[in-house]
Parts: structure tokens; C-alpha cells; sequence
């Protein structure tokens, strides 16, 4: 089971608010992160939950934390940040 990390919850937000790009998909953040695809599209789900978009009701206090932290962060600085965190792994 993948504990999540605040950096992993920034990447799936971003995934949430932007979607997919060249380099930010479900599929290589999955592997990056080396968890499942439907792990990580859980977790993007329970991000549309926190912003009322969806029915996902048990969502992680690092979620919140995230969102009400990154969620004004203009889309380029995300995305930048994101290109970071999985060049990390």
C-alpha cells in the first residue's frame, strides 16, 4: 500500500485542475510513484470531491492541506513544481 507523501498529493492535484499533459499522465506519475494507476486516480478523484465535483466523501487531511495550499498557485508554477517532484524519483 503507497503512503502518500504532500509532494504526491501536489502531482495529483495538478492532475485534477489541469489534467494530463506530454509529461504529466496517470501512467508515469503512477510509475514514478510506484503505485497503481487506479491508486493514483482514486486519489485525483478525491480531489475532485474536495472541490464539489464528485461523491468521494472520506478524503485525507493532506488533501485539504494541499488543496487549500496549492489551490491559487497559478497553473505554470504547478506544473513546474510537479516536473520537479517526479524528477526526483
Amino acid at each position: 500500500m503507497h503512503s502518500w507523501t504532500k509532494d504526491d498529493d501536489i502531482v495529483a492535484f495538478y492532475l485534477e485542475k489541469y489534467g494530463e499533459d506530454a509529461l504529466i499522465t496517470l501512467q508515469l506519475v503512477s510509475q514514478k510513484m510506484r503505485m497503481t494507476v487506479g491508486s493514483l486516480d482514486m486519489r485525483v478523484r478525491n480531489f475532485k470531491a474536495l472541490m464539489g465535483i464528485g461523491k468521494l466523501d472520506h478524503n485525507a487531511r493532506l488533501s485539504k492541506e494541499v488543496l487549500n495550499a496549492m489551490e491559487s498557485v497559478g497553473k505554470d508554477t504547478h506544473r513546474e513544481r510537479c516536473l520537479k517532484i517526479l524528477s526526483e524519483r
